[in-house]
């Protein structure tokens, strides 16, 4: 049965999987590495919340 929207499977499953390396991009390697996402409103409020607590480091 074809697409009712006139697309292929094929076709969505690229989009769909564009969609989430997009979403994996914005939301993990946009921080402050790529020069247009200091721009977005994304990067913004990702640099206001607190940073996650980190592990003491063992003492040699």
């Amino acid at each position: 049965m074809p697409d009712p929207t006139g697309g292929s499977i094929a076709s969505a499953a690229f989009q769909f999987f564009l969609a989430a390396v997009m979403t994996v991009h914005l939301l993990f390697l946009s921080r402050d590495l790529h020069p247009l996402m200091a721009l977005s409103p994304l990067a913004r409020l990702g640099r206001t919340l607190p940073a996650p607590p980190q592990a003491p480091l063992p003492s040699a």
